[in-house]
Order: C-alpha cells, then structure tokens, then sequence
C-alpha cells in the first residue's frame, strides 16, 4: 500500500479535496482529527498539553479550548514548536495503526492530509507529497472565514507554518486552488489517475 501525503497551508482547500477523494472511496487519514482525539479528556496528550501551557486554555468542562490554544500557539514560534514536540509523536502513532488497517482491509492506497507533514517527520513515512496552494490574500480571507478570526490572527497562523518554497521543492505534484470549485473536480480526477500510475 502507497502513502501519499496532501499538505499545504492552512486555508488552501485540502479538506474539501480529500473529501471528494474520499467519496470515490479512497481512505483518509486526517492529523487534524487525530489532533482532536489525542487532546481530549484522559489521553496522555492531553495532559502534556495542559502542563505546558496551563489552565488558562481549558473550557469550563475541562475540554481544550483549541481557538485560545491556537491564539497562543501561533503568538510565537517557540510556542508552536512546545506544541508540535507534544502532539506529533502521538500523531504518528496513530497514522501508523490506521495505515496497517486500510492495508488489512485491501486498501492499495492511502491519503494522509497532513499540515505539518515535514515538522513532524511525516514526509520520510510516505511515499509521494502532493501540495495544494493558493495565493496568500485567498488563504487568509478564507481563514477569517472558516474559524471566524481577524487578518492578523489568519496571518499569524500562516507565517507559523512550513515555508512554502521549501514544501515545493519536494513535492511530487503541486496544485493551486484559485477558489474555483471545478478546478477541485479536475484536481479529484487528476489525484485518481496519479495514484493507479504510482500504484504500478
């Protein structure tokens, strides 16, 4: 079974690819699911991360409040990279157990949406990386919009991640996502061709 990676920046439209994909009945591995598994209420993880960085990030129940974490986090480099050293270990562990199963089950291929794919060390798991991209005035209108926050706090989000030059340069297909909805459709059908190609 092949792994294949899709990242890019947050805002770029990898969720709504992977759901395409995913009715065309290939597996998904989301890390951010899997972030919002290990962060809850008796998980190891969630432990480590209120030792870290306090009380201060909980609800009233005791659940992570992921919008203040994140204004925290991505405050400061230093910050993201505290987090980052507490959740990928569990991450990868899980992205582990999930990939045995789909091959279990007969998968030939598997999608990994992975944000921080090189950060984590994800990329040396998997054996193709896809990026999706968009112009940073896009990425940051439809941050605002989807997690209801202001430009700086979009920005901030976006200057905390992996350079995205870097990501290029290593990834086996690049696609940008103009907002055009039927540039998805294309981007799907591409995505099933490359993945019976790499299959071989």
């Amino acid at each position: 079974m092949i792994k294949i990676a899709i990242t890019g920046p947050s805002g770029s439209g990898k969720s709504t690819l992977l759901t395409a994909l995913s009715n065309k009945g290939i597996p998904i591995i989301d890390c951010d699911v899997i972030v919002h598994e290990i962060q809850q209420p008796g998980e190891e993880c969630y432990y480590k991360t209120i030792e870290t960085f306090g009380t201060d990030i909980l609800n009233e129940d005791k659940t992570i409040n992921r919008k203040v974490l994140a204004r925290i986090v991505f405050s400061k480099k230093n910050n993201t990279v505290k987090l980052n050293s507490i959740t990928h270990g569990f991450v990868l562990k899980r992205i582990e157990q999930l990939s045995h199963f789909y091959s279990a089950n007969g998968s030939a291929a598997v999608l990994i949406e992975a944000g921080a794919l090189f950060e984590s060390g994800l990329d040396k798991k998997c054996d193709k990386i896809v990026l999706l991209t968009a112009n940073e005035h896009l990425l940051v209108d439809r941050i605002c919009k989807r997690d209801h926050i202001d430009k700086d706090n979009a920005v901030l989000r976006l200057k905390a991640q992996m350079d995205i030059d870097y990501v290029k340069a290593r990834s086996n297909l690049v696609l940008f996502n103009d907002g055009d909805i039927q540039i998805l459709d294309y981007y799907c059908d591409l995505l099933l061709r490359k993945i019976k190609e790499w299959e071989l």
